[in-house]
């Protein structure tokens, strides 16, 4: 009988052997999407001292103390996820049912906007230390994510994409001149292979569906549970329109912190 740890290497191996033998990692062809939900969850829990330093502050052109660094490499986990995000060869899905309508949540846009400015804070630090490559790679990543954050097609989403590409745009136009010729370069490539950006007019359909579609859906419920009773129907609607409101809160994309 083989001894335990033989039997482990052996499995280990043996589940190796194809991604090897395909040519191409195996992370590559994973939902970006499942990527990134294990990216927020490995992100730091800051304490409430830890989140006004680093929050509460204007960086730009300050020294960065050590703290600095300690806390820009509790965020090594996260992303290391988000730039194997950033080469998935497969369409980002983020698996939202939209069934609920306009209170459909969509809980990944204020982590998502949240990494844009987490990846401005890190290419400070990493700058400072000379490690362009590490800077370019986190700005690339962020900015792959800002594109797919706007994969469900909603406006909200759209909007963050935006604010993302900006705040992502901003921190490379603030710290131009310490980037290489070379490192510029592959920036601007890297921005050209990203994910194409959606536009407003593209989410025209998504939104109709959320919302137009989804109460004329409801109103005709309420037809058909109420005939001839269009004080319960209406009632029903006001109720329908409530709630709407609500969803809406709730979909609204709060700021970090």
């Amino acid at each position: 009988m083989k001894p335990l740890n033989s039997i482990c290497l052996s499995l280990l191996l043996a589940a190796g052997i194809p991604a090897a033998a395909s040519g191409q990692p195996s992370a590559m062809n994973i939902n970006p999407a499942l990527l990134y939900y294990q990216a927020f969850l490995v992100a730091p829990d800051l304490s409430e001292a830890d989140h006004d330093f680093l929050w509460t502050k204007e960086w730009q052109g300050q020294e960065l103390p050590e703290r600095f660094g300690k806390l820009m490499a509790s965020y090594d986990d996260q992303f290391r996820l988000l730039r194997t995000a950033a080469h998935s060869t497969v369409p980002c899905d983020w698996g939202i049912d939209t069934s609920a309508g306009p209170a459909t949540l969509l809980p990944y846009l204020a982590r998502t906007k949240a990494v844009a400015l987490t990846t401005k804070f890190r290419t400070l630090w990493e700058l400072k230390h000379g490690r362009q490559a590490e800077a370019r790679e986190d700005l690339l990543a962020a900015f792959a994510l800002g594109r797919n954050v706007s994969r469900d097609g909603t406006l909200i989403s759209t909007l963050v994409q935006q604010a993302m590409e900006a705040i992502n745009c901003c921190t490379v136009a603030e710290e131009f001149g310490r980037f290489s010729p070379e490192d510029l370069q592959q920036l601007l490539a890297g921005f050209e292979a990203a994910p194409a950006r959606r536009t407003a007019a593209e989410c025209v359909a998504t939104e109709k569906s959320y919302y137009q579609d989804w109460l004329l859906r409801r109103i005709q419920e309420l037809q058909q549970a109420n005939p001839g009773d269009d004080a319960k129907v209406m009632a029903g609607i006001h109720e329908l329109f409530a709630g709407m409101l609500d969803g809406q809160e709730e979909r609204q994309d709060p700021q970090p912190g």
